[in-house]
């Protein structure tokens, strides 16, 4: 799992963030990218026979983007006095009481020649070190998340030693007032000469996921199902934001929304929250339902409490 290795997330504006790994995987369980190594280096394919994480992260830097290699300080990152930074907060002190039942004293720990961290509660963790290397939030007399402030520069502010991740590809800003052009002018349109629209599908953070949506929390911070129309289109048909409509060979009801992102001739259809997904062509027509009745939208004050 991504909590038994050290990898990379690319977010949604493309800034690359580590992530390390935080239990030892036991038995024979590792990463997929050393299975792929040893694979490689059976059938002798020694140039992508990674040996290290940072052999690997090397190979992705040469063939993406270089940017990756700054990302987060490799293995020889070291704090004041050398030291690395523990993984375990003080609060891990009754370890030794974890293994009781195999031996009395409290067994070496495992050393990591991947990252900065150790697999101990030994080591320094301080207010202003690299922000991508922090692995908790403590400081004494504050409890978790109530000391965020103190790795902070600023109360809400960035983190006192830089925050995390690089820009792997930089957007040169747009003033406000440009943005629509922009959009209409670079987003592609789907030619709707017979009045039909291209169903295009529109991923939620609540409700798209197939198995959270199962969850009652979750479900209770979905959207009631809607349609997302361009300004052009829902001009041509008459449609204003919080209508009805109908798809065509359907029965159910969609909430109208309109979205000036949205190219001309294009439908937006969140995945998972409706249950016809399967059913729909790629090129469907819509009309206006007079007996839609508006339904209500997520509870946002849904706390899930075990």
């Amino acid at each position: 799992s991504y909590a038994e290795q050290t990898g990379t997330f690319v977010n949604y504006e493309m800034r690359a963030q580590r992530f390390y790994q935080v239990f030892e995987p036991k038995g024979e369980t590792q990463p997929s990218w050393r299975w792929l190594s040893s694979i490689a280096k059976a059938c002798g394919r020694n140039e992508i026979a990674w040996t290290s994480l940072d052999a690997l992260l090397e190979a992705c830097a040469e063939s993406t983007f270089a940017e990756i290699r700054n990302v987060a300080p490799g293995p020889d990152y070291r704090l004041a006095g050398g030291s690395q930074i523990p993984r375990q907060t003080h609060r891990y002190s009754g370890r030794t009481a974890m293994f009781a039942d195999h031996d009395v004293h409290e067994p070496k720990s495992s050393l990591d020649d991947e990252t900065p961290f150790t697999y101990s509660m030994e080591g320094q963790n301080p207010e202003d070190q690299n922000g991508a290397t922090i692995p908790y939030s403590w400081s004494p007399g504050w409890n978790s998340n109530q000391s965020v402030f103190k790795f902070q520069q600023e109360v809400g502010g960035s983190l006192a030693g830089g925050d995390p991740g690089v820009h792997l590809i930089t957007v040169p800003s747009t003033p406000a007032g440009d943005l629509e052009s922009r959009q209409a002018k670079d987003t592609p349109t789907s030619n709707n000469s017979n009045g039909s629209l291209q169903l295009v599908p529109i991923h939620q953070v609540f409700g798209s996921d197939e198995m959270s949506s199962y969850s009652w929390p979750i479900r209770q911070r979905m959207y009631a199902p809607f349609v997302l129309l361009s300004k052009v289109d829902a001009e041509r048909m008459g449609l204003q934001e919080g209508m009805g409509v109908t798809l065509a060979g359907g029965t159910h009801s969609f909430e109208v929304r309109i979205d000036a992102r949205l190219a001309e001739g294009l439908l937006g259809l969140p995945r998972g929250i409706t249950e016809i997904d399967g059913d729909l062509e790629s090129r469907v027509e819509i009309t206006h339902d007079l007996d839609f009745v508006k339904r209500l939208g997520p509870d946002v004050d849904v706390i899930a409490k075990g």
